[in-house]
């Protein structure tokens, strides 16, 4: 789903979607929270996407995912991605994240320095291990399993 980040951006493939974030959104924390936050009180999941210029949204939650896309006139482009669930998105996002944790940690380096790294690392881990902890939570409630 996220390939690695690489200079501030990242390939997001979603189904057959695909499209660019870049680092004005600080996709690794704004994603896992939503992910927290869909799994721990059982709403739809939505995800933002900046592309600098146009934004999309990914709204998951039982069965379907839907990404609407917006350019700069804020007409709307609708991309219905079937059989992917908010489990299925929240799985996909964590191991990708955790596969290149630390190009996730430096990927918003607007501030500089260890002690700016080592916040976000720490912070990061325990993002991924509260998601990781819901989403099998969730995953056993719904009979579904991951690897």
């Amino acid at each position: 789903m996220l390939s690695k980040p690489d200079n501030g951006w990242v390939l997001v493939t979603v189904g057959d979607f695909r499209t660019e974030a870049s680092y004005l959104a600080d996709l690794p924390f704004d994603w896992l929270r939503s992910c927290i936050h869909s799994l721990r009180f059982n709403l739809p999941l939505s995800l933002f996407i900046e592309e600098e210029g146009t934004v999309c949204y990914i709204n998951a939650y039982y069965s379907v995912t839907h990404i609407i896309c917006e350019d700069s006139d804020f007409s709307a482009v609708v991309h219905t991605v079937r059989d992917m669930d908010m489990l299925d998105l929240t799985y996909q996002i964590i191991c990708d994240i955790r596969a290149e944790f630390e190009d996730w940690v430096s990927w918003y380096d607007f501030e500089q320095g260890e002690a700016h790294f080592a916040r976000r690392r720490t912070e990061l881990a325990v993002l991924l291990d509260e998601a990781e902890q819901l989403l099998r939570e969730k995953a056993k409630l719904m009979h579904k399993s991951f690897k």
